[in-house]
């Protein structure tokens, strides 16, 4: 009979800490998908990068947005993430939030000469941007929104604004 106590017992604890174990790092980033018109957009595809993999064109996820323009992320918390819209169907991403991602400085002439062409013109010591759809032009379409989400179980809300 104490085998069977010690048995369940034990069970209930392990259960209990690999729940525990499993949401100690997650939260959740909620987007809002809007078109500049100001209502909810359902059926657009939004990528979710992370630092890790945002530098050899890999996302972390990709989802649709629902009927009421809503996705949901599961993400480590303190890491940085970027939402990201291709532009095969000619929508952008016209968010106040809206920016680039930096991969670092220009150093000389040559690496100008050897990146993606970026608007304005860059010049030693600017940003480097990401060309993120591949195109071979830093643009209007290469645009991301930055979150991080900093709270173990928690929600963070982002607006996804997008013309």
């Amino acid at each position: 009979m104490r085998f069977k106590f010690l048995i369940v017992a034990l069970t209930a604890v392990i259960a209990i800490g690999c729940k525990k174990g499993t949401n100690s790092t997650t939260a959740t980033i909620e987007v809002n998908v809007k078109p500049t018109s100001g209502t909810n957009l359902s059926g657009l595809d939004v990528q979710l990068l992370s630092d890790q993999k945002r530098m050899n064109g890999n996302n972390e996820a990709e989802a649709q947005s629902n009927f009421v323009g809503k996705i949901d992320f599961n993400v480590a918390v303190g890491k940085t993430y970027y939402l990201y819209h291709y532009n095969s169907d000619g929508k952008v991403l016209t968010d106040a939030n809206a920016t680039y991602i930096v991969t670092g400085k220009f150093t000389s002439q040559f690496q100008i000469n050897s990146s993606p062409a970026q608007t304005p013109a860059a010049k030693i010591g600017d940003d480097i941007h990401q060309d993120i759809n591949g195109d071979g032009v830093v643009d209007k379409y290469d645009m991301v929104i930055k979150v991080m989400a900093t709270n173990v179980g928690a929600t963070t809300s982002v607006d996804f604004v997008i013309n």
